[in-house]
Order: structure tokens, then sequence, then C-alpha cells
């Protein structure tokens, strides 16, 4: 007869062993990597990069030598401009110099004088006004300075015709022509004025000095007096 315990005991005991511990594999060293500017997404970027910097470059100077060409354009246009309204200028300086000094109550050889001389200044102002007219300026502030110098001359006109009915009037109607006469022409410089004033302003935004676009019979468009040249061994000082 078999024994039973000692059977169990052994199947117990070699359940209860048990296999050692096996030691932890080491882990393999990370390998080196190629540095970021090596990979094709670096060498990508890079080029991305040069790409974007080198145009923005170009467009800086692109647009910087547009910038000065349109200076310049702009420069010549307001040059040319301003020639032809000082010479319109200097073409009725004369005439309106002259109805400048009609008073306020003339005497009889300067009433005598008007007819004829209202319809030199009257020719001198309608004639003036045909460069003006053909005058086509682009930029908008020359276009509003146009039209003013355009209506300054007709009220020079007006008041040039205004001048040559004086002499046929008598009594308060001569003096009420003569008072409407000084204000068209007053009212005349003073448009003068404000587009010169507009010619100015278009000149300084253009980085460009004044116009100098003297009102038509103002002291400023007056040749200055010429002085005596000192004598031969003399100083300027009087010495």
């Amino acid at each position: 007869m078999a024994l039973k315990g000692k059977r169990k005991s052994g199947t117990r005991g070699s359940q209860g062993r048990r296999r050692p511990a096996t030691a932890p594999r080491p882990a393999p060293a990370p390998g080196r990597g190629l540095p970021w500017y090596h990979t094709n997404g670096g060498r990508l970027g890079i080029g991305i990069g040069i790409a974007v910097v080198v145009g923005l470059a170009w467009w800086a100077i692109s647009t910087a030598q547009t910038n000065a060409d349109r200076l310049e354009a702009r420069q010549e246009t307001l040059q040319e401009y301003t020639g032809q309204v000082r010479a319109v200028s200097q073409a009725v300086t004369q005439p309106a110099g002259d109805m400048a000094t009609v008073a306020p109550a003339p005497d009889d050889a300067t009433l005598k004088d008007l007819a004829g001389s209202s319809r030199r200044w009257s020719k001198a102002f309608t004639d003036a006004q045909g460069p003006l007219i053909q005058s086509f300026p682009s930029n908008p502030t020359l276009q509003r300075a146009n039209g003013l110098f355009q209506q300054s001359l007709q009220l020079y006109d007006s008041a040039a015709r205004t001048y040559g009915l004086v002499p046929r009037a008598e009594g308060k109607l001569r003096i009420d022509l003569l008072a409407r006469a000084a204000a068209q022409r007053d009212q005349a410089a003073a448009l003068w004025g404000a587009a010169a004033a507009s010619v100015d302003a278009a000149r300084t935004a253009a980085e460009m000095d004044p116009s100098g676009i003297p009102v038509p019979g103002s002291e400023a468009q007056q040749q200055p007096a010429e002085l005596p040249s000192p004598a031969p061994g003399e100083t300027e000082g009087g010495g």
C-alpha cells in the first residue's frame, strides 16, 4: 500500500520553489542624431527663411525707388506749373498795379485816362486766362489752385471793366462805381493769394521750397532798386 503522505509532501516542495529572477538587460545607449540644420526639414526651413529675407529686401528697395520716382515726378509737375503761374503773374502785374493806384476820389486827369486804361487792363487779364485754362494739372491741390487763379483773373477783369464805367458816371453813381471796382480788385488779390498758398502747400508736401508766386501788382513783384556802385577807392562802409 502506497504512502500518500510522502507524495503529497514532494509535490508541494516542487511547486514552492521559484526560479531566480533574471538580471535586467542593459538599455541600449541612445544614438547621436544629426543636428536639426542637417536634416531635410531644417534645410528646407533655412531655405525658406533666406528666400523670405531676400524677397523683403528686394521689396524694400523697389518700394523706395518707386517712392523716389513718384516724388521726382510730383516735383517736376509742381515746378512746371509754378513757372506757368509766375509767367501769368508777370503778364498782369502792370495792369493790377495801375488799378491799385486809383484813388477813391481820382482827379480829372485820372478820370480822363480811365476809359482807355480800363480797356488795356481788361485785355491783359483776359489774355492771361488762356494759359491757365489750357493747363490741366493732375494734382488735386493744383486743380483747386488753378480754379482760384482763373477766378482771380476774372475778378480783375470785372474790376477793370467797372473802372471803365467811372468816367461817364457822376455824383453818387461815380463814387459807388469806384468803390465797387476797388472791392472787386481787392477780392481778386485775395483769391490770388489763396491760390498761391495752395501751391505752396503742395510744394511743401513734395519737399520743395515755397513757390514765391506774388500777388499781381504787389510790392513783392517789383524789382528791387539797384544801389549805386561805390567809387574807386571807396568801401561800402564809407571808410
